[in-house]
């Protein structure tokens, strides 16, 4: 999926606004300086033709301004306490705007203007979950999530806000990386975590998580259940797998599994597509053979 016309031309507009104001600066210092900018402007505007787009894209707002003005437009930040609005007028040229944060009196009715303004960062994609259950029915959940850099900048730091408590945190390769647990709600909370390597515009990043899930209850006879209810809040899971260990007897499974397999590791149970949307509940019960 590629930009649309439209958009390339307001990202062409919105980096070459800022651009050219730094470059007039230089030009007025250093000739030198302001001639290498100008070549940096051009070079950006012919590779953003082959920008691949993300799936986060900014929507509609309908924003009143103090002055009782209302406009529909997209939001983006800017700098300092500006931002960008982007009117869709119909027309080849698209209307964009750099006004003060502090002239709009709200935004889609919310007057907490500040929280509705789009910032392109690093966004996760989706991820894959494996719900590991052991030899003692412990039960633990890994997700493979793929990020995506949504913005201009080269950033090594992620927001991941998820409605659990994680145990683990390692990039792609199973490396621990260094994070900050800050608390937006009572059910949520946001991970700041610093990543090990630096994400360009338009790159991909993936980490490894784990949290602990309930473990599986013995319901008689040696007889366990496990109990998976997909979360709200999460990247878009695509594909879920419980693992059981290779000595399991008897298995059942509600709803039925996409897929019923062995593996190196245990016995698999495959889930994709529409059974992984939140709220959904997965019941696995096992007869332990030992």
């Amino acid at each position: 999926m590629h930009y649309e016309f439209r958009q390339l031309n307001f990202w062409g507009k919105f980096f070459f606004k800022r651009s050219f104001m730094r470059m007039v600066h230089e030009f007025r210092n250093n000739m030198l300086a302001g001639f290498c900018s100008l070549i940096v402007s051009f070079v950006f505007l012919v590779c953003l033709q082959f920008v691949q787009a993300s799936p986060s894209v900014a929507p509609m707002r309908r924003i009143i301004f103090n002055d009782g003005k209302i406009v529909d437009a997209m939001i983006f930040k800017s700098d300092g306490d500006k931002v960008f609005l982007l009117e869709k007028t119909g027309t080849p040229g698209d209307s964009l705007t750099e006004v003060s944060i502090a002239g709009i009196k709200s935004i889609d009715g919310s007057v907490r203007t500040g929280e509705m303004v789009y910032r392109r960062e690093l966004i996760p994609l989706n991820m894959r979950v494996v719900i590991e259950v052991d030899e003692d029915a412990r039960v633990m959940a890994q997700g493979l999530v793929k990020g995506f850099n949504d913005g201009f900048e080269t950033l090594d730091f992620f927001d991941f806000q998820i409605p659990m408590k994680l145990n683990s945190i390692q990039d792609e390769f199973g490396h621990p990386l260094n994070w900050r647990l800050e608390v937006v709600d009572k059910e949520t909370e946001k991970y700041r975590i610093r990543l090990n390597r630096p994400v360009h515009p338009g790159e991909d990043f993936m980490l490894k998580i784990k949290w602990k899930i309930s473990d599986a209850r013995n319901i008689g006879s040696k007889t366990y259940s496990v109990k998976f209810v997909i979360p709200q809040n999460l990247p878009q899971i695509t594909s879920l797998h419980f693992l059981l260990p290779m000595s399991v007897s008897g298995l059942w499974a509600r709803p039925e599994p996409l897929l019923n397999g062995k593996s190196i590791h245990g016995k698999v149970l495959t889930y994709s597509g529409e059974i992984l949307k939140p709220g959904r509940k997965i019941t696995v019960t096992f007869r332990d053979g030992n």
